[in-house]
Formats: C-alpha cells, structure tokens, sequence
C-alpha cells in the first residue's frame, strides 16, 4: 500500500483519469481517508530481452514505483553487451508527474538506440517518455498518442463534512497566504492552475527537446491536450511512422529478398576471387621455371594450385639444370659442307661423328653453329 499527498499532479489522459483516478479517490474519502491509498499488486518484471533488443514494458499507470523500474531497466540495458537496442513496448494512459522528468531523462540521455513502440495508447506522461526515444513507432493504425497537459483532482468537501458536523479550517502563517489553495475559491483555482502551467512548460519543453522541435509547435499541432490517431500523430510530427503486423511482414519478406541476394552475391565473389587467386598461383610459377603447356593445361582442368606445386617445383630445377649445362658446354665447330668431300676417310669419320653429336645436343635444345670450322 503506497500512500499518496493529497492533489497530485497527474500527465494523465482524462478518460482515464476519470474512470479509475477519481473513483479511486472518492472512494478513500468517502471511507474517511483523506489521504489516497492505492492497493498495489505486484508487477510481473518489464524487463525482457529478444535477441539483440532489449524490451521494456510501459503498460500500466506510471507512478514513482514503476519509473523507478524503468530507470532500472534501462541501466541493465545499457550495461548488456548482447543489447545493442532498447526499445519501449507502450500502452499507458500516462502516469503522475512525480518521477517522469528524471526517468524521461536516462531514456533522452541513453548511450544505445531507444524506440517507443505504442500499441494502443500513449498518453501525457507515457508520450513524454517516449519523446524522448530516437524513433516512435505506431504498430496499429488505431494507436492513440497525445495528451499533452497536466491535471489534478481537487475536492471541496466542506458540503460533506457540515454534513457530519465537521468545519475544518486551516490556519497557516502570515507570510504565508497561498500556503493552503481554497479549490471553493476562484484564487485558490488560479493558483493550483498555475502550478499546472509551470508542470506543463517543462512537460511541453522536453517534448519539443525529444522531438527536435520549438514550444510553440508542441501547442499549435500536438492536440492541445487531446489524443490523436497514428496517422493524424504521424503528420503533425508527433511520432516517426507506422509499421502495423502487415508492414512488418511485408518487410520482413522484402528483407529476406535482399537478404538472400546479398548472400549469393557474396558467395560468387568469394568463389570468383578463389578461382583468381589460384590462376595467378599456377601462373606465378611461369617465371620460374615451369611450362607453360603444363600450367595451362592444370588451369584448364581446375585442378588446385597445391596440388600442382610439386610438378611445377621439378619442372623448374630441371630447367635450371639445362641452362647450366647450355652455359658450361663450349658449342662444336663443324666442317662446312662443301669441304667434306675433300677429307679422308678419318677425318669423314670425325665429321660424321661431329654431326651426330651435334644432332644430339640440337635435340637437347642446345644452338648448334655448323658452319664454324
């Protein structure tokens, strides 16, 4: 049981305000309470996470208590590696003023992206939290946001203690005359409106701050109080967009289409620079000693270019082996030809020998000069 000051200020939307609110409190009087006690029910946790989104549930009358778990949430959520996102599920009718300004500051001042996402209803203090997120999102073309103002429940009950044979009078000090305000009173009136309007200045400011926009947009186009439907919210500029379970879908599809281009374009530019890098392999050892032919036909047959090293590695000792030969070996001079006829049987036989060796050496690759003596 929680007990609350008498005349609180509320950032409430009025239907609430006077379905549960003011019943709420005629009743406590009525029973002789002349202070507010609320019944309070424990809260499931409103803390959630979905993979890499952080969730945190705004779906109920907000009171100290419940930003206090807000506050907390966000602090999990901003301390969580795994979240990279934290995003506000709303359907509130707002709440008391009490506690709203420092909680809608750790949303506005929050190191990971924040998004209100509103189902239903988000209303005066539940729209002054989610002002403050980088992105509102209505998920439901009926979703009511607004309600931007302050209200209190004020009682004359003087009737009803005559009633009783009560008279109550307050008596405060002398430099103190607004001290107590006489709701019976017009003055008593004007001065808790104008600690309504001050609450609204900050309420309208932070709004105007989170939606990067002026004050007097905020009054001129923001309902003046009332709730307005998602589409007429999302053209006044109160909140980003509209993505109902359709939307989602629809994009959710067109996502996985791109998705899977992505994906398979990927995958033929990782097997397109696969089969590069392992035709400039096989041909890097072109140079170094290795046919040609043999590479050629290795690439042709998309054979790896691992598997092919080992030939290429003998291709190029042997290569390097005849080029020494060529260069230790002197070349042979030969007759010419026309002076064979001339020679002796001896010497035709060097001759022939000369020319087979020749012959021989051509075979090997090695330039033959037949016409030096």
């Amino acid at each position: 049981m929680t007990i609350r000051k008498p005349y609180p200020a509320y950032a409430l939307h009025l239907d609430y305000y006077d379905g549960n609110i003011v019943p709420r409190e005629e009743k406590a009087r009525a029973a002789g309470a002349f202070m507010f006690l609320i019944e309070e029910s424990p809260r499931p946790p409103i803390y959630s996470v979905s993979g890499n989104e952080a969730h945190i549930r705004i779906d109920d009358e907000l009171d100290p208590d419940y930003y206090a778990e807000i506050v907390a949430s966000v602090a999990i959520a901003e301390a969580s590696p795994e979240v990279n996102k934290i995003v506000f599920d709303i359907n509130s009718p707002g709440g008391t003023v009490d506690g709203v300004f420092q909680t809608a500051e750790v949303i506005r001042t929050a190191k990971k992206e924040t998004e209100a996402r509103v189902s239903y209803l988000c209303a005066s203090a539940a729209y002054w939290l989610a002002s403050q997120c980088d992105e509102i999102v209505a998920t439901a073309e009926t979703a009511m946001i607004g309600s931007i103002g302050v209200v209190v429940v004020a009682y004359d009950d003087k009737k009803f203690l005559k009633d009783f044979g009560f008279e109550r009078h307050y008596i405060v000090s002398t430099k103190s005359p607004k001290k107590v305000a006489d709701v019976s009173t017009e003055e008593g009136r004007a001065q808790i409106t104008e600690r309504l309007d001050d609450l609204y200045a900050i309420f309208a400011q932070a709004v105007a701050t989170g939606r990067g926009t002026t004050v007097d947009t905020v009054e001129e186009k923001y309902g003046e109080g009332a709730v307005m439907i998602a589409r007429k919210a999302m053209s006044a500029g109160m909140i980003d967009r509209i993505q109902t379970i359709a939307t989602i879908s629809q994009e959710g599809s067109e996502m996985d289409e791109k998705l899977l281009k992505e994906k398979m374009d990927a995958a033929i530019a990782e097997a397109v620079a696969k089969v590069k890098a392992n035709i400039l392999a096989h041909l890097g050892w072109v140079p170094k000693g290795a046919k040609i032919e043999t590479v050629i036909e290795n690439i042709k047959a998309d054979k790896p270019f691992d598997a092919c090293v080992s030939e290429y590695a003998d291709q190029s000792i042997a290569a390097k082996e005849l080029a020494r030969q060529k260069e230790e070996t002197p070349p042979v001079a030969l007759p010419k030809k026309d002076s064979v006829t001339a020679l002796s049987e001896e010497e035709k036989k060097k001759a022939d020998t000369a020319a087979k060796v020749a012959d021989g050496l051509k075979a090997l690759g090695y330039d033959i000069d037949t016409n030096n003596k």
